[in-house]
């Protein structure tokens, strides 16, 4: 992800009809944090990004590696268009463009070649989105939390699979997943008590069993789609609390040797790590000051007297002229 301010497992399921999806998860509904800062987008936020497509009168492009702006930047010659979003909704928690793909765009997310959407931020300067400048397709999105490209098809795969509606959140898929696989499980102890290597089995046992075999394998797409949404409610989480913590070192609001010590705060309770630290002052300076050329000038004399005093305190010369004696 890119920012301009203005003032796991892989799935074997196809996409829904062959197709690419004509939605695309851009970033999340809310606070989110990218390439070490934090964003928000919010209602108001929704309407801007609206009205700026309504004054534009023109689509965000959808390019590969933020080409647009490598050509703005004058890095290459050509931009081409993967794709134009054309409007965003929020569903779920999260921000999803509507795209149109260009034939070069939907090849590439049809083989699988890109996974993820980048987008290119307009916000304030206390990270509140109020546009887009582009996006981009990427498998190194710098967005936090961020959806691979169909895993919204594969999800209302999954609904109808369990039986649930197409409205039916993702804790709900992950309880209708778990009792099916209990339901599984218990499949198997009565299979096995049927003594189906009996030869006396009629055909029509065998047909039942042969059935019951052909949805294994579905059981264990199932299987494997769950492990996914877990092991990326795992990654999310494990991002947020390295984020937030990265931020506090960044601006000076704790010190590095109390770097692990929140770490273990964030994941025991985030958000009153977060009140925490957001109520902490900057202790430290995060550069060393940079002496203007006068200054330099006005220390590069040394009285006895200041060579006396450091000699005492075992300070060179060289580190009192750098960054010693008084203004």
């Amino acid at each position: 992800m890119h920012t301009l301010t203005s003032s796991g497992v892989t799935s074997q399921i196809s996409l829904q009809d062959g197709g690419v999806p004509n939605r695309i998860p851009l970033h999340p509904f809310g606070e989110f944090f990218g390439n070490g800062r934090r964003f928000v987008f919010d209602e108001a936020s929704l309407a801007a990004v609206r009205e700026q497509l309504r004054q534009n009168g023109r689509p965000w492009v959808l390019d590969w590696h933020h080409a647009t702006l490598d050509v703005e930047a004058g890095k290459r010659d050509k931009a081409p268009a993967a794709g134009f979003i054309q409007d965003v909704v929020v569903e779920e928690g999260y921000v999803y463009g509507l795209v149109e793909w260009t034939p070069e765009g939907a090849a590439d997310v049809m083989k699988g070649a890109f996974a993820f959407i980048s987008p290119v931020l307009l916000h304030t300067e206390d990270g509140h989105v109020v546009g887009y400048h582009s996006h981009a397709l990427t498998n190194r999105p710098g967005t936090q939390w961020q959806r691979r490209i169909g895993m919204e098809e594969k999800m209302d795969w999954l609904r109808q699979m369990v039986g649930l509606p197409p409205d039916a959140g993702e804790e709900q898929v992950r309880a209708a997943l778990e009792a099916l696989q209990a339901r599984a499980q218990l499949g198997d102890l009565l299979v096995q008590s049927l003594g189906l290597s009996d030869a006396t089995v009629t055909p029509e046992l065998r047909a039942r069993v042969i059935r019951l075999a052909a949805n294994e394998q579905v059981l264990d797409e199932v299987s494997r789609l769950r492990q996914q949404l877990e092991q990326e409610a795992r990654q999310r989480e494990q991002q947020r609390i390295q984020a937030l913590v990265e931020a506090a070192l960044e601006d000076g609001r704790i010190l590095p040797n109390q770097r692990e010590l929140f770490l273990r705060l964030a994941a025991s309770d985030f958000e009153a790590t977060r009140m925490a630290l957001e109520a902490l002052p900057p202790r430290v300076p995060t550069q060393l000051p940079q002496l203007q050329p006068a200054q330099k000038q006005e220390r590069a004399a040394l009285s006895d007297n200041d060579l006396a005093v450091a000699q005492l305190v075992g300070v060179s010369k060289e580190a009192l002229l750098k960054y010693g004696g008084d203004e």
